[in-house]
This record gives structure tokens, sequence and C-alpha cells, in this order.
């Protein structure tokens, strides 16, 4: 509307000259001085305010059945509901807007997560709620946000790997406390591997994966687990790893490639591996999306840690998947044998 009234009134200015005259007048008790018209930039604003409504028309046609179903995962921290809204899209704004909420926080009491089992039904049960809503409306677009530990979120990605729809994420940028898509510039992210220095054996035994994103996987406190026959380590970081690294989803797509890529790696090198030990320090959308990555039906057993300054090993559990048996979660243990956290 605003490139109509301008461009009508760059080709007819005498029927608001009037208007435009009488409030300069009430404001500096000085008449305006008339103008001419201007005939090309009249045409350019109402082609514009065309172009413009034309646009409309078809987004409101496209997105009058369309919705967006975001899931909301929280097992730590303050994470309130529909917090990703204000950082959609002019046009995701328009579409219908539901969460599927993963709330594990009531499990969460001085720093230990408990009730692993009522977790984990809680997290396999997210697929089926996930259909359910994708059932009311085939015009659906999927989002994931969360603050959650990263074994959960890595299995959840597990879990969701047979959809195939395109999961938008959203990340929490710390010096705005805002969520945004990641749909940023591309940064270049130098990322590093030793995936090409690995040589193929035929022994048994275990393989530990480090992808360092936010801070490098320090080698000292996976020694503290003293994890037994460790065959091969395979480590996939940026060259200068930190906070907020990740900028787009060709950032995601490099290091999920990465990862797909030494997991092919380590089952053509390492026939006889047992399993595989992951750690990993990132953004939470980047370990959702890596868990995608998944194959239930190739890759083998893997164990991802979960890390805390607080406990001692640092790592003091991890979430095993893709085993033969159901999920579960190991805790690690003292010299004397006790639980270092309840979990």
């Amino acid at each position: 509307m605003l490139f109509v009234v301008s461009g009508l009134g760059a080709l007819v200015p005498t029927w608001w000259h009037g208007i435009g005259n009488w409030l300069t007048l009430q404001v500096t008790n000085t008449p305006m001085e008339p103008f001419k018209d201007s005939p090309v930039l009249g045409t350019i604003l109402l082609v514009l305010a065309f172009i413009f409504f034309a646009i409309n028309f078809w987004e409101v046609r496209n997105t009058k059945n369309k919705e967006f179903i975001v899931i909301r995962h929280k097992s730590m921290g303050d994470l309130p509901v529909e917090a990703i809204k204000s950082g959609l899209s002019f046009f995701e704004k328009q579409w219908d807007y539901r969460e599927l909420s993963i709330d594990h926080s009531d499990s969460y009491n001085n720093g230990v997560l408990s009730n692993h089992d009522s977790i984990l039904r809680n997290l396999e049960n997210v697929p089926h709620r996930l259909s359910g809503l994708l059932e009311t409306n085939n015009d659906t677009a999927i989002g994931y946000y969360g603050i959650s530990h990263i074994p959960l979120s890595f299995y959840l990605g597990f879990l969701l790997a047979g959809n195939k729809q395109h999961i938008k994420l959203f990340e929490l940028k710390n010096t705005t406390n805002e969520w945004n898509q990641l749909d940023g510039d591309i940064s270049p992210l130098n990322l590093k591997t030793n995936i090409n220095e690995l040589t193929p054996s035929s022994s048994s035994g275990d393989i530990v994966i480090t992808i360092g994103i936010s801070f490098p996987i320090l080698s000292a406190e996976i020694d503290e687990l003293k994890i037994n026959n460790i065959i091969q380590t395979v480590t996939i970081q940026p060259e200068f790893p930190k906070r907020e690294i990740l900028t787009s989803y060709e950032n995601i797509e490099q290091i999920c490639s990465a990862f797909v890529e030494t997991l092919e790696t380590i089952k053509n090198l390492y026939p006889n591996k047992n399993k595989v030990h992951l750690f990993y320090c990132g953004p939470v959308s980047l370990c959702f999306a890596l868990g995608r990555k998944l194959s239930e039906r190739i890759d083998s057993e893997v164990h991802i840690y979960n890390y805390s300054n607080k406990e001692v090993p640092k790592y003091s559990w991890c979430l095993t998947m893709n085993s033969i048996s159901e999920a579960s979660i190991i805790t690690a243990q003292t010299k004397e044998g006790k639980a270092v956290a309840t979990i």
C-alpha cells in the first residue's frame, strides 16, 4: 500500500499536495512548495507494488494449510515454550505452529539426571507422536531445538533417522539469548580429521571417535575411563574449535558427511571391531543431526558419552544404542566399584 500511495503521488502530485501543504502549515506555518509529477518514478513504484501483491497472494495460497511442527527438547536449563517463534522467517510466521515437547527436566536434580528408564521410554515414543501429528497435514515442516544432554539429543536424532524430511535446526545465540535458524552466511570450517592416516587391522577391539566443535576433546579425560582394548582413535574437528562456530546448514552437512565417512572407513578397515565410543563437544542441533546419520542396519554399536566438569571421571555416563539389546544408559564406575552418578 505504501508503494501504491507513493506511486500515485509521483504520477499525480496535485491530489496529495493539498494534504501535505495543510500538514506543513500546521507544523511550520510555511506553505509547501509545489512539485512536478514524476512519471518514471511513479511507474516504478506501482510496478513494485504489483509485484509485492502478487508475492503476497501466492504465499497466502501456499501457506493457508501449511504448518510448522517443532520438537522442543529439554533436559536441563531454562527453555521457555515456543522460544524459537521470534526467530522464524516472515513466511514461517504465517504458518500454523505446533510444538512437540520432550521434557526430562523433572529427572534432573542437583546436576544429576535420574530415572533413565523413563527418559528412554519418553524418547522412544517420539517417532510415534510425531507420526500422529504429521498425519493431520501433509504440508508440514519440522524443526528441532533444545537444551539437553548430548547423549539424549544424539539418540533422539537416531530414533528419527527413518524420517526423511528435512528438519530445520535452531541454535541459541549466547550474546543475544535468541534462537536462530542455521541459515546464515556460509563460513568455512577448515575441518581436520586423521581418517586418511588410518591403517587396516583385523584385531578385535573398540574404536574411539572424537568430534570437538566448540572445544577440543582432551585425551586425558577419555583416559580417565580406562576403556580396554582401543585399536584406533579418529578425530574430527575444525582447525580452531570455538563456540557458535556453526552458521549454516552447509556447516552441519560438512561435519555430518565427515562422520558418515568415518563410520564407513572404520567398518571397512576394522572388520572385527566391537563397538564405537563417541565423544562429542558442540551444539545440540549438530548432535541431533549426527544421530540421524547413524544407520540401524549397517553401523556398529555406539556408546555416546555425556561430559560434566563436576564429575569424576568427566565422562561419567554414556548411552549405548544400535546394539542387539535395547538402548541403555551405562554409568562409569569408581575404583571401589561404586557408581559415580545415578544414571
